[in-house]
């Protein structure tokens, strides 16, 4: 399921994602482009939340359709 990211969360998202990126540093082909699990906590901290969020939205649509089709 895609990820639904909130309009109130979106800066939240941006600057995790930055933060991220500045702590990495610059791709170098010598090093590779292998993510780093240990700097990607945040990242996936907040995607969780996000993901709960997107499964409510979903589940609400899915009721309203439900509604609709009786």
């Amino acid at each position: 399921m895609p990820l639904v990211i909130d309009v109130k969360n979106r800066k939240r998202d941006l600057d995790t994602l930055a933060e991220y990126r500045l702590t990495v540093g610059r791709l170098v082909p010598q090093e590779g482009v292998w993510p780093r699990p240990e700097l990607q906590r945040p990242f996936m901290a907040f995607c969780e939340g996000s993901y709960a969020a997107t499964r409510a939205l979903v589940s609400g649509a899915r009721a309203q359709q439900a509604k609709r089709g009786r």
